[in-house]
């Protein structure tokens, strides 16, 4: 009864640790379109920097705000290789803990997508 018991809790854990690595997955999809948008957002501030400096006295103005589109475009770019480095690390970590619990209580989850 005693090992039954122990048996379900490996695989509840097991499980909970597949779907914590698919969650990881996901986000990390997610922040990859968060970087695609700073980039996008990069040279959406350059090419209006260089608009400003075409219209001379007129473009002053814009390129202030262009300047600071572009400083939130770094921002967003610098957050999201952060996240990236943690959801990297998280889900290393959750796949450590689904192997060693395949190592050393023989169950591996059948939806386990590594």
């Amino acid at each position: 009864m005693i090992a039954v018991k122990a048996a379900e809790e490996v695989q509840k854990g097991h499980e909970a640790v597949a779907e914590a690595v698919l969650t990881m997955k996901t986000i990390a999809k997610k922040i990859s379109a968060i970087e695609e948008l700073s980039t996008q957002t990069h040279m959406l501030s350059l090419n209006a920097t260089i608009g400003a400096a075409e219209a001379e006295q007129h473009g002053k103005g814009f390129v202030v705000v262009a300047s600071k589109v572009w400083a939130l475009a770094r921002r967003s770019h610098d957050s999201a290789e952060e996240m990236t480095v943690l959801i990297d690390s998280g889900v290393t970590i959750a796949e450590l803990a689904g192997d060693l619990l395949h190592k050393y209580y023989g169950y591996r989850y059948p939806g386990w997508i590594v």
